[in-house]
C-alpha cells in the first residue's frame, strides 16, 4: 500500500512543478491531465473494490463440502472481521483526502506566497503524514486479522 502512495507521490510532484510554470498554454493541458488523474484514481478503487467484494464471496463454502458447517462457521467468523476492515478503509479513505485537500490549499498558498519555495517540503510531508497514518490504522489491523486467522485455521 505504501508503494502505491510513493508512486502517485511521485506523479503529484510532477503535476505541482508542471503548475509552477506560468505557460498559460499548458493549463488546458493540466486541467485534462489532473481530470485523468481523478479519472483513473476512481476506476482503481472501483476496480479494487469489486475485487474485494469478488474475493470474500469467492471464500463461502458450498453446501455440497463436506466440511460446510465448519467453513461456514470459519466464513461467518471472518466476515465478522470484514466489516470493520471495510469500515476502517473507508474512514482511511476520508481521512487521506481530507489531508490531501489541506495539501492543494497549503500548496495553493505557497505558490502565492513565496513562488512555490517550499513546494517539495509540504509534498513530503504529507506523503509522511499519510504513510504514518496507514501504518498505524490499516497494517497493525491487519496484522491482529492475521493473527486471528491463524487461531481459526487451528
Amino acid at each position: 500500500m505504501t508503494e502505491v502512495i510513493q508512486r502517485k507521490y511521485e506523479n503529484f510532484k510532477s503535476l505541482v512543478l508542471k503548475l509552477k510554470s506560468h505557460e498559460d498554454s499548458h493549463n488546458d493541458e493540466l486541467d485534462e491531465c489532473v481530470d485523468e488523474m481523478i479519472v483513473e484514481l476512481h476506476s482503481t478503487f472501483q476496480v479494487n473494490l469489486n475485487d474485494l467484494r469478488q474475493r470474500i464471496k469467492q471464500l463461502r463454502p458450498t453446501t455440497d463440502d463436506p466440511c460446510f458447517d465448519q467453513k461456514m462457521f470459519i466464513y461467518s467468523q471472518l466476515l465478522e472481521e470484514f466489516i470493520p476492515i471495510i469500515q476502517l478503509l473507508e474512514q482511511c479513505l476520508i481521512q487521506t483526502l481530507d489531508q490531501f485537500h489541506i495539501l492543494v490549499q497549503q500548496i495553493w498558498n505557497e505558490i502565492i506566497s513565496n513562488n512555490g519555495i517550499q513546494l517539495e517540503y509540504f509534498i513530503e510531508q504529507h506523503q509522511l503524514t499519510i504513510q504514518t497514518f496507514i501504518q498505524k490504522q490499516v497494517i497493525i489491523y491487519l496484522e491482529q486479522l492475521q493473527f486471528k486467522i491463524n487461531s481459526l485455521q487451528k
